[in-house]
Formats: structure tokens, C-alpha cells, sequence
């Protein structure tokens, strides 16, 4: 599975809480779990390994299914924040696995 780096770039504008900004590499490092580097360098050539290309993969699909259900200022949040309904995990823990994916996407669809 390979992540470009405008994939990369664009998932960091969906969660900048400004309309024509991106989260900072730094901070979006910090979310996925990685170094700032790391994340530069994907910026660069757009190869993350295995276990983080599915976690950006999920962070997409999650993005996407959220939509507009929750205003640009509030979506880093929502990722970060522990939910009651998640077993008052974060979101973006939850993104490590499959199964956690589908947890996310079934309290985002209402079920």
C-alpha cells in the first residue's frame, strides 16, 4: 500500500482547524505517532512503512466518513479526546487496528 505525499499533505489541511491551513508536520507527527522527520520525509518521497500507511489509510476513511458532521475546528479534537461511546479510548489509538477502525466508523454512522 503506498501513501503519496499529496495524500499525506491533504490529510494535514482535513485536520487543520484553519480553512486554507495545514496541521504543522510536527503536530500531525505527534498524532500518527512518529517523528517530525518521519513525516517530512514522507512529505518527500511518500513511503511510510506498513503498519503506518494503514494507520493513515484509516485516519483517511474516518475523515471521509465524518464529512461535515463536525466543524473544521473541532476534528483534531475528535480524534484526540477520549469517547465514553469508544470505551473512552482516543480515536487515533483506535486507528492501529481493524477492528478499532470499525469501532470508530459504527459510533460515527450512529450504531
Amino acid at each position: 500500500m503506498r501513501i503519496e505525499p499529496d495524500e499525506i499533505r491533504s490529510l494535514r489541511q482535513w485536520l487543520s482547524p484553519e480553512p486554507e491551513g495545514r496541521l504543522s508536520q510536527q503536530r500531525f507527527s505527534e498524532l500518527i505517532g512518529v517523528t517530525w522527520g518521519t513525516v517530512a520525509r514522507w512529505e518527500r518521497k511518500g513511503c511510510p512503512d506498513g503498519r503506518s500507511a494503514r494507520k493513515l489509510t484509516r485516519l483517511r476513511l474516518v475523515l471521509d466518513a465524518l464529512g461535515d458532521m463536525i466543524k473544521r475546528e473541532y476534528r483534531l479534537t475528535f480524534f484526540i479526546q477520549r469517547h465514553p461511546l469508544l470505551l473512552h479510548l482516543c480515536p487515533i489509538t483506535l486507528l492501529e487496528s481493524e477492528a478499532g477502525l470499525l469501532a470508530v466508523l459504527r459510533q460515527i454512522e450512529g450504531g
